[in-house]
C-alpha cells in the first residue's frame, strides 16, 4: 500500500515521522509505503497546492513499488490529484484499475474561490 505520512486531522505530520522522505512499515501482513508531503496546521491555497504536489511527486516511487507483481491497482483516495497519478502509473504498468473516491473535501475548492 502506498500512502502519505499520517497528518490528519491536525494537518501536521505525526511525531516520529520527521526527518525522512519515505518510510516502510508493516501493519499486520500489509506492507505500507509512506511518502512525506507538505502539511501545515493552517492550510491555505498555497499550502494545499504544496501538499498536493509534494504528495503526488514523492509518492511515485512508492506507487511503482506497490504495483510490482500486482494484477490490479485498487486506488482509494480523497485526493483526486494523487488518484490521477496512481491511475496513470497503473495504466503505464498495464494494471487493471479500480478507483474508489471517498471523503472528497470541498473546502480546498472553497478556499481557492472555485466554490461557494
Amino acid at each position: 500500500m502506498a500512502t502519505a505520512f499520517p497528518y490528519y486531522p491536525e494537518w501536521r505530520i505525526y511525531p516520529g515521522y520527521e526527518g525522512s522522505l519515505w518510510r516502510e512499515e508493516r501493519l499486520g501482513d500489509i506492507k505500507v509505503l509512506r511518502a512525506w508531503h507538505h502539511a501545515t496546521e493552517a492550510p491555505r491555497a498555497f499550502s494545499r497546492i504544496a501538499h498536493e504536489l509534494s504528495l503526488c511527486l514523492l509518492s511515485i516511487p512508492n506507487i511503482v513499488r506497490a504495483l510490482r507483481g500486482a494484477s490490479t491497482a485498487y486506488i482509494v483516495s480523497p485526493d483526486l490529484a494523487l488518484a490521477w497519478v496512481a491511475s496513470a502509473i497503473a495504466g503505464v504498468m498495464r494494471k487493471r484499475r479500480v478507483l474508489f473516491v471517498q471523503d472528497v473535501m470541498p473546502d480546498a475548492a472553497i478556499e481557492l474561490g472555485m466554490l461557494r
